[in-house]
């Protein structure tokens, strides 16, 4: 009898655990049938993931208190909304069906102001226009923060963090001369840097307000593609160039600048660059490529036409009507890292291109040293550096 009683206790207790277990597995699928889904699309803008749509799980009646804050360049971000345009407060807005919020943006005019969108002067004789890499980040917490950025985040090569853009390059800096950044730090070979990408500075070359010359050397180039150096003789080298052309290449000498990759590369790739997010307020110039801007008669067999550029460098005759401490240069962090050479001597000033060339071949180029004197390159020179002027449509009062 005793043994009945005890197996009738057992019996009974595993019914009411087997109860209790069927109670929590019907709250469980309650609770999925109260679950709704709530997808996030940024439109235009992206997730610091790179991804610009997002679905969250959450039970209905509840709100969405805390969601990661997407962004879009250029742009400022207001808030969520619904289907009809209607701004969402998120901290009382209950949600109780499966719905589709989509981030307000307005042009961030502050942001614009700031960062080189329209021409602004900033002293006398100093503007800031465009946007170009320069500066490198040395700062530990933003590098991490860098690089934990996934590669879909990128905008128009640029990843943005804080409000700021930033450049990720791969150095490949001048095996000759001081071999630093402007820190001090040492440029690594085939290291990753990010640089940051910030307003250009110009400085006046007139009165008026039209003419400007960028303050630094932006980059470094050759001013035509590598030259096959067993060809140069001193009657002229033959010109390689890098970049399709409907000529023959034979044709033309490596000084040419009307087909040089120099042209090429500022009137292309360089203001493709600084004017991304900037309005265009620069004018179509006929630059004067006649012997008349040539140091003497000696160099005229190698003139070429003038040209229609938006941007180029000086030639020798406007390089030498400047004082020699306006020639001096000295070149941002990512030219640096491009190859440009920094001299050890001049305390960290560096060569940098005009567009004219000399009498002495047909490679010959005349370019400013970094003690401001004019002197003889070399246009396969993948060393020099870049410093264009330009011309705005209107003067900058």
């Amino acid at each position: 009898m005793r043994k009945a009683l005890c197996l009738l206790s057992c019996f009974a207790l595993l019914g009411l655990v087997g109860c209790g277990s069927q109670g929590s597995s019907s709250e469980s699928s309650a609770s999925e049938i109260n679950r709704i889904t709530v997808f996030l699309d940024c439109g235009a803008g992206h997730f610091l993931d790179g991804e610009n749509t997002k679905a969250i799980s959450i039970f209905a009646g509840q709100t969405l208190k805390e969601i990661e804050t997407p962004v879009y360049p250029t742009y400022k971000f207001i808030g969520w909304k619904d289907s009809s345009g209607k701004i969402l407060d998120l901290n009382t807005f209950e949600i109780d069906f499966s719905l589709t919020i989509y981030a307000a943006w307005e042009k961030d005019a502050e942001w614009l102001s700031n960062h080189g969108a329209e021409p602004k002067r900033v002293e006398k004789g100093r503007m800031e226009y465009g946007l170009y890499p320069q500066t490198v980040v040395d700062d530990e917490k933003t590098i991490g923060k860098l690089s934990s950025l996934s590669p879909d985040a990128e905008f128009n090569r640029y990843y943005f963090l804080d409000g700021e853009f930033y450049c990720r390059y791969e150095a490949m800096p001048c095996e000759d001369g001081l071999g630093q950044f402007s820190n001090g730090n040492p440029i690594v070979s085939g290291k990753a840097y990010y640089f940051k990408v910030e307003p250009v500075t110009w400085e006046a070359l007139d009165e008026e307000g039209l003419r400007w010359y960028a303050a630094m050397i932006l980059d470094a180039n050759t001013f035509s593609g590598q030259v096959d150096r067993a060809t140069i003789d001193y009657g002229g080298g033959n010109y390689h160039s890098r970049y399709k052309a409907d000529f023959d290449p034979g044709e033309v000498y490596a000084n040419n600048y009307e087909r040089s990759d120099l042209r090429y590369l500022i009137n292309q790739e360089f203001l493709e660059t600084l004017l991304y997010f900037s309005k265009d307020e620069l004018s179509d110039v006929n630059v004067d490529n006649s012997a008349a801007t040539l140091e003497n008669a000696s160099a005229a067999s190698f003139v070429c036409l003038d040209t229609i550029d938006q941007a180029f460098p000086l030639s020798y005759s406007e390089m030498a009507a400047l004082a020699r401490e306006n020639r001096q240069s000295k070149g941002t962090d990512f030219a640096r890292a491009r190859g440009l050479y920094v001299d050890d001597v001049s305390i960290g000033y560096s060569d940098a291109w005009t567009r004219s060339p000399t009498g002495y071949s047909g490679s010959g180029i005349w370019m400013t040293a970094p003690d401001g004197t004019l002197i003889q390159g070399q246009a396969y020179d993948e060393a020099i550096g870049i410093r264009p002027a330009i011309e705005l449509k209107s003067a900058l009062s």
